[in-house]
Formats: C-alpha cells, structure tokens, sequence
C-alpha cells in the first residue's frame, strides 16, 4: 500500500548502533505519522547499515552511502 508521506526527513542515521535497542520501534513512529526517513551513511559500515534498513522496507525508508570527513586521512583530503 503506497502512501503519501506528510514529511521526509532528509538527514537521519537510524541505522547507527545507539537505534539498537529500539530501531524498529523508531522507524514503525516514524512511518505511522507520515514521515519518510533517508539515513545517511558516514561510513562503510553505517552507508552498508542503512541500506540494509532501506532493504527491509517496502517505501518510506531510503539510504544513502557517505563518507564523512572526519572519517578520512586527513593527509589526503585538500
């Protein structure tokens, strides 16, 4: 069933480690109100993490894969 979101949060991380205990919870408040959520990866791991959150949804949760600087060597980065 396709729904029309009220609002779209373009910037969550839902997939990062503190959302363990309650993601589901989390993402089931989320979508039960209207709002979509993108969870933006940082890193491989969380980019990977919030593509697997995105998998397990049929609309209303996407991903995108990031990497953030202060995730980068700094002596390569201008």
């Amino acid at each position: 069933m396709s729904m029309e979101p009220k609002f779209i949060d373009i910037h969550s991380h839902v997939q990062f480690a503190a959302y363990d205990e309650d993601r589901a919870a989390v993402v089931e408040r989320a979508l039960a109100s209207g709002t979509w959520m993108i969870n933006v990866g940082t890193q491989r791991d969380t980019s990977q993490n919030a593509i697997t959150l995105a998998e397990s949804y049929p609309e209303g949760v996407y991903a995108t894969v990031g990497l953030h600087p202060i995730h980068t060597d700094k002596s390569t980065v201008a």
